[in-house]
C-alpha cells in the first residue's frame, strides 16, 4: 500500500510567492482520507473520520488567529447523513456531535 499515515501533498503555483513556499498542503490517513488541508495563508481545516467506515464525522476550520468553527454530521443505521450542525465553536458540541443545549424552553 503506497499510502502511509500522515502522507503529505503540496501544491505549488508558478508565480505565487506563498509564505510557506506552497499554495496548498494536505495530509491523509492510511485510508487515503484527507485529515488536514492548509492554504497558503495558514488557514487550516481538520477532518475527523469514522474509524472503520468512510464517514466524515466533523470538520473544523482553524483561522490564522487560532479561532475555530466546527461542523458535524450524524448518520443513520444505513450510513446516510441525516443531520448536520454548525458551523459553531467546537465547545458547543457534545460527545455525540450534536449541539449542547442548556436550560429548558418555555
Amino acid at each position: 500500500n503506497p499510502m502511509s499515515i500522515g502522507a503529505e501533498a503540496r501544491v505549488y503555483v508558478a508565480g505565487l510567492s506563498a509564505p510557506n513556499g506552497w499554495a496548498r498542503r494536505t495530509t491523509i490517513d492510511g485510508s487515503g482520507r484527507t485529515v488536514t488541508d492548509t492554504n497558503a495563508t495558514g488557514q487550516q481545516t481538520l477532518y475527523e473520520w469514522q474509524a472503520t467506515k468512510d464517514l466524515l464525522l466533523s470538520s473544523t476550520a482553524v483561522a490564522t488567529d487560532g479561532s475555530q468553527l466546527e461542523s458535524t454530521t450524524i448518520y443513520d443505521a444505513f450510513d446516510r447523513p441525516v443531520e448536520t450542525y454548525g458551523p459553531a465553536a467546537p465547545g458547543l458540541f457534545g460527545a455525540d456531535r450534536k449541539p449542547i443545549t442548556t436550560g429548558t424552553a418555555t
